[in-house]
């Protein structure tokens, strides 16, 4: 199986190590399924900006891509409107098919790092459209991983991110990568 894994810094391992870039997703995957993963991760993008990144996707011939965005998309200094973020997974969504997407909801905040900049209130409006999105492409095999809802539900969801409160810990890529590993092995419940 070949999967693409499409996002931001939290897809591309920043800051883990000090790094502005690591596979550190990919590497932990790698322990948990046997597919083929490639990494699609830029710093700082948002929806808006990754739809540039749909043809060299679609040339990787993936069996699934998973998306995931939201951090960006909800963070003050991008205009991405909850609405706009919703129109650009559409179109990622149609361009990949749905039945090869799996849409991730965006990550939980540490709100008590910065809740100016970026904040869980936001946060939850676009998880709402991923929901939302997600349940209209979902009779045609669109899936979902509400990763907001399962770092939430953690002990101390702060210890998942890193001290700047947005970019994961090591902790928080073991759960990442459980939750995706669910959906690239198929004998695995989900």
């Amino acid at each position: 199986m070949k999967v693409v894994i499409f996002g931001d810094s939290i897809t591309n391992g920043y800051g883990i190590d000090g790094n502005l870039q690591t596979p550190i997703l990919k590497d932990k995957l790698a322990q948990l399924t046997d597919a083929e993963i490639s990494l699609y991760g830029h710093n700082g993008e948002d929806t808006f900006d990754a739809l540039r990144w749909r043809p060299y996707i679609k040339e990787e011939a993936p069996d699934k891509v998973f998306i995931f965005f939201g951090a960006n998309d909800a963070a003050r200094n991008h205009a991405i409107t909850p609405e706009d973020f919703a129109e650009n997974l559409t179109h990622f969504i149609r361009a990949f098919g749905p039945e090869k997407t799996v849409l991730l909801t965006p990550p939980y905040h540490n709100d008590s790092v910065d809740a100016i900049f970026r904040n869980n209130q936001e946060i939850a409006r676009y998880r709402l459209m991923t929901l939302q999105v997600a349940r209209t492409f979902e009779p045609d095999g669109c899936q979902l991983i509400d990763i907001t809802q399962r770092m939430q539900n953690a002990i101390n969801p702060d210890t998942l991110l890193q001290a700047d409160g947005l970019h994961f810990s090591e902790a928080g890529y073991d759960l990442l990568s459980a939750a995706i590993a669910e959906k690239c092995n198929p004998l695995t419940p989900v």
